[in-house]
């Protein structure tokens, strides 16, 4: 086994070790601790993912925990495979999760008390890595998004309509709001 493959195979035991404590426990502890990682998403292959997008929550008798990376990824700040919940930022997918296509988070809750191990509670997120769709208006505009996710549209790649529209198009996907202070010129 590559030591890679040992050292994710390790690594991915001992979480479970842990989320079958956790789960399994029925530590009166654990009844007032709420996990929720966030619903599965998928973002572009290249993103990174805003954890805060996720709508993680941690609530009840505590608030704050540890995210956990089941790929080979890392979170910020601590640029690391684990960052508290309360101040993990972003997490970059590594190279293994690309090539896989999808990655897991743990997101594990604070013990209760110290004395109480088992009174941890577990949720994870599965986030699917995904190529940057086309996006077409109609058949004679077409619009792809960069490997992030992006495309700046600027004025001068817009032409004006000879024909007046016959039909008006509305478009419901957004991804993000541009003003025209960030177009350039």
């Amino acid at each position: 086994m590559s030591d890679f493959r040992h050292t994710l195979f390790l690594k991915i035991a001992s979480i479970l070790w842990t989320v079958v404590i956790a789960k399994t426990s029925f530590s009166p502890d654990a009844m007032n601790i709420q996990v929720f990682a966030g619903n599965d998403t998928a973002i572009c292959r290249d993103a990174s993912l805003e954890l805060a997008e996720l709508g993680a929550i941690i609530s009840g008798d505590v608030t704050d925990g540890d995210w956990i990376s089941l790929g080979d990824g890392y979170f910020t700040p601590t640029n690391s495979d684990k960052a508290r919940f309360s101040t993990g930022l972003m997490y970059y997918p590594g190279q293994n999760d690309k090539a896989i296509g999808q990655f897991k988070l743990l997101l594990i809750s604070d013990a209760p008390s110290p004395n109480s191990p088992n009174g941890k509670v577990t949720d994870e997120v599965n986030i699917t890595l995904q190529s940057a769709p086309a996006l077409s208006c109609s058949v004679n505009v077409n619009v792809s998004l960069d490997e992030n996710c992006q495309q700046v549209i600027i004025p001068s790649m817009l032409t004006t309509n000879p024909v007046p529209p016959i039909i008006v198009i509305s478009l419901h996907y957004m991804t993000k709001m541009i003003t025209s202070s960030q177009m350039q010129p």
